[in-house]
């Protein structure tokens, strides 16, 4: 037995062989990191929308995620005490229809979300999102797509690369989920 160590066609088929489990790993993780991505996304906006549902029933007054871009969104409450308008969908302020933004738990400050500022959510998108989803004071969703709102559930695309993630708003329940 020679203990010299290992001849340069052995250190060169390890390194081939290496060579060849990176090629097949690497585009195998670059796309579970995207879907890792995408889905932690899609919890975070998921969760935002849980909030606004149960601030609307523990506060009584509604509240709506208002979609303003594709990387942006934020949460806002109708503070007033009459009843908001479902015709004209409007919050009752006699003043300027003024929707009053919510307290965000995490840190204070106003409740406004940028995805594309965020380190971990750069390059996320959100997709056929509708201008704003309003939970009243039973945590029942109104969506808004064009004009005034409508009675109903929503779903949209959340986007990372080549993954994507649906969060489905139920109809009657405003119940979230992320599939």
């Amino acid at each position: 037995m020679n203990n010299r160590g290992f001849t340069i066609i052995e250190l060169v088929l390890v390194i081939i062989v290496a060579a060849i489990i990176a090629a097949v790993a690497v585009p195998k993780f670059a796309q579970y990191w995207a879907g890792i991505k995408a889905g932690s996304a899609a919890m975070k906006i998921a969760s935002d929308i849980r909030y606004a549902q149960n601030r609307a029933t523990t506060t009584q007054q509604r509240t709506r995620v208002n979609f303003t871009s594709t990387t942006t969104y934020n949460i806002q409450s109708c503070p007033f005490a009459a009843p908001y308008n479902t015709t004209t969908c409007k919050c009752p302020d006699p003043a300027d229809n003024q929707w009053a933004y919510a307290t965000n738990p995490l840190g204070g400050g106003i409740f406004s979300i940028n995805l594309s500022t965020s380190t971990e959510f750069v390059d996320v998108q959100i997709s056929a999102m509708p201008t704003w989803l309003e939970f009243d004071s039973l945590g029942k969703p109104y969506v808004n797509t064009s004009g005034c709102s409508t009675t109903g559930g929503t779903t949209f695309t959340v986007s990372y690369s080549s993954s994507t993630k649906t969060i489905a708003v139920a109809t009657q329940t405003g119940m979230v989920s992320v599939n």
